[in-house]
């Protein structure tokens, strides 16, 4: 047995030990039928806009429409791993996209035991086979902080807005602490601070924004359900109205900053033809 997989052991066993002290117990969660139903649906997994199955009106994607708001962090990101690697730029951004890909993974198998957990379905410890980190182990450590919700509208919903021509999905809308918010579960590889959850926050609001158009119901609280490979979860959690009308003004500013990019990438490929 070499050096990297005794560490990998060891580090395994404190993250097992970590998670064993979340200890919580289960709960059985109370859903309310409401009367909207999803008329979306996202022709492809990675598609920039959703449609209406109805009008065939497409809508973009919330998440694609804030991309601008990463931009900054993702660029500083990259310049450092190419740095560590004495100014290799394709070898830094195969390391960026890589990390990238594996964290979505398993902030995937994340998402799917938090759903069946919250729709009262059976869940266990799959092991997190062929991932970087067990998604159970976070699932195990922000349990109490979904125990915190009940009175569910919907679990994975998707929703959309014909005012903004947005369309997305929410992880959850339901009651946290008695009070009716917007909840997404997030997965970090360390800890966050408020200001690097912000994206996450504006786009709580736009989906606040789109389920009061929907349904009538104005939420109170934005929820970032946050669990980390670091083993300290923590859930940020804001007042709605304090966001609404930030969350509209960054649409507009994403917008301009995306149409921005096209064209730019739009004259260098011109430029490059020439």
């Amino acid at each position: 047995m070499n050096v990297d997989e005794v560490e990998g052991i060891v580090k395994r066993t404190r993250v097992e030990e970590a998670a064993a002290k979340f200890q919580t117990p289960d709960k059985s969660f109370n859903h309310v039928d409401i009367s909207y139903r999803p008329v979306i649906t996202l022709p492809e997994k990675d598609a920039p806009f959703y449609i209406n199955e109805s009008t065939r009106r497409a809508y973009d994607r919330v998440s694609k429409i804030l991309d601008p708001l990463s931009w900054a962090g993702l660029t500083a990101w990259r310049q450092r791993e190419t740095i560590k690697r004495d100014g290799d730029v394709d070898a830094a951004l195969k390391f960026c996209d890589e990390w990238g890909g594996m964290s979505m993974r398993v902030g995937t198998a994340m998402h799917k035991i938090i759903e069946d957990y919250l729709n009262n379905k059976p869940v266990s410890d799959g092991g997190g086979a062929g991932l970087d980190f067990n998604p159970f182990h976070l699932f195990s450590s922000v349990k109490h902080n979904l125990n915190r919700i009940d009175n569910i509208r919907g679990v994975e919903i998707r929703v959309h807005s014909d005012n903004l021509n947005l369309a997305g999905t929410i992880d959850c809308v339901a009651d946290f602490d008695g009070r009716p918010a917007i909840i997404d579960h997030k997965n970090s590889r360390r800890e966050k601070t408020p200001s690097e959850v912000r994206k996450y926050m504006v786009q709580e609001a736009i989906y606040g924004i789109m389920w009061e158009e929907l349904t009538g119901e104005v939420v109170e609280l934005l929820v970032t359900n946050m669990a980390t490979w670091v083993m300290k979860p923590r859930a940020f959690v804001v007042e709605f109205k304090d966001w609404r009308e930030e969350a509209v003004r960054e649409i507009a500013s994403c917008r301009r900053r995306l149409a921005e990019k096209e064209k730019e990438d739009a004259e260098d490929k011109e430029f490059d033809f020439d």
